[in-house]
């Protein structure tokens, strides 16, 4: 069972311990925050411990706003970056936390994540509660933890109130009064297009029309067309206005036209498009969009034929399009069980950027055990092929399905002396992760 309050309690001591030790080396300075960042982790591998960083003044300063307002709350430009003691002391609790999220499927190491935010929260308010009446921190300091995707809701989480309004409400976005009218809410959202695209998405029809009309303007219009795609209403007003910047739109509308274009579905346009030099490259990337990730949980089922009829033209611009569009390295497609049968199907395509996209997508534990038993033998096939970048792919998505690909360890062990200097690499370094676990 993992101790959870040793962690927190090991957190806490180093923290302190690092702190005390600036405060000892910095007697000039006063601390007005104190932050976590580098909070990386990836979703069923590696959740890091976050460094600890520190920003000051000189003590000599009568108000903290003097200090460098370009990186005041940007932990990533503070002087003082990493102040734990030991990284090494740390070390273990990374390992073991890594290995705790690991153990279970991808909603038990979400669940862990969480939980471990709620442990960092607890150490943060802690060290607050241990230099709140110290002379080495302004009046108004602040410990917190810089988490960027967790955007302003972990700081609300760590900061008493008065100073998360002080020090972080310039950051929120405005909001408009709950008696304001739809045409006032528009305007307002619409005064940000990129800053406020999750709300304009969640106004889902009502948005349309305004985005439609924004289409042309030269410093949003690019925005607009991406969240027509977003939204998803295939209207034959949002139809014909993406066609008509596709054929004849400026600057970076036509690009983002063709993706949404390509959301939306109207692929028989697309299609047509990519055989004209014009519009060609728009069109390849609005069909190719539904094999990338940003088609991800919108219920576009997986289909390898509009790529397939791309590749039939023979044109090598196309065809190398076509192959940078899904090249390895990209975020892969997340696929459902239902596409599982197309994307075996893709494992014996001709072409080799899709059947490397087939390997990746495949790369998917949470496709479940009963999918398991069709992809990973298929998978495993791949660890033979001609083309080393696509021997390198098999392995990662073997290593994915960790120990249900058990019974391939053999056959990928074997690839750490093969021909391809990188696939030894990715071989030693992949079953050193399942030293004495199969």
């Amino acid at each position: 069972m993992f101790n959870w309050k040793e962690l927190e309690d090991a957190l806490t001591l180093e923290a302190t311990l690092g702190i005390d030790r600036w405060i000892r080396r910095n007697p000039d300075k006063q601390a007005f925050a104190v932050a976590f960042h580098e909070c990386y982790s990836e979703l069923d591998g590696v959740i890091t411990i976050p460094q600890l960083a520190i920003n000051a003044v000189d003590k000599t300063m009568k108000d903290n706003e003097t200090a460098d307002g370009g990186s005041k709350w940007n932990s990533a430009d503070w002087p003082w970056l990493e102040i734990f003691p030991s990284r090494t002391r740390l070390a273990k609790w990374e390992s073991q936390l890594t290995k705790e999220a690991c153990k279970g499927s991808e909603e038990h190491w979400r669940k862990t994540e969480k939980r471990f935010h709620s442990v960092l929260v607890r150490v943060v308010k802690a060290l607050y509660r241990h230099l709140a009446k110290s002379s080495h921190v302004t009046p108004d300091f602040v410990v917190y933890i810089d988490h960027e995707s967790e955007d302003l809701e972990l700081i609300r989480r760590c900061v008493p109130a008065r100073l998360f309004q002080k020090h972080f409400s310039e950051f929120e976005k405005e909001k408009p009064p709950k008696t304001s009218s739809q045409d006032a809410r528009i305007k307002l959202l619409f005064s940000d297009l990129f800053g406020n695209e999750k709300e304009i998405i969640a106004l889902g029809k009502n948005a349309v029309a305004a985005l439609v009309e924004t289409l042309d303007d030269p410093n949003d219009g690019w925005c607009a067309a991406g969240l027509l795609g977003d939204i998803g209403i295939a209207s034959s007003l949002v139809i014909d206005a993406l066609r008509h910047r596709v054929m004849n739109g400026k600057s970076s509308t036509p690009s983002h036209a063709a993706l949404a274009l390509g959301l939306l579905g109207d692929l028989d346009f697309l299609l047509n498009a990519a055989k004209v030099k014009a519009t060609q490259e728009a069109a390849v990337g609005g069909v190719m969009i539904r094999l990338k990730d940003r088609a991800s949980g919108r219920g576009i089922r997986l289909d390898y034929r509009p790529a397939e009829q791309l590749l039939a033209m023979k044109s090598k611009k196309v065809s190398d399009a076509v192959a940078e569009e899904i090249e390895p390295g990209r975020p892969p497609l997340q696929i459902e069980v239902a596409d599982v049968d197309e994307a075996l199907r893709g494992l014996s395509l001709e072409h080799r950027a899709i059947r490397q996209h087939a390997v990746m997508i495949l790369g998917n534990r949470k496709l479940g055990a009963k999918a398991g038993t069709k992809i990973l033998p298929a998978v495993a096939e791949c660890l033979k092929d001609s083309n080393a970048t696509t021997r390198r792919l098999a392995l990662i998505a073997l290593s994915n399905w960790k120990l249900a690909a058990a019974p391939w360890f053999p056959a990928m062990r074997a690839l750490m002396k093969d021909e391809d200097s990188l696939v030894r690499q990715y071989a030693r370094n992949i079953m050193d992760q399942f030293k004495g676990r199969g």
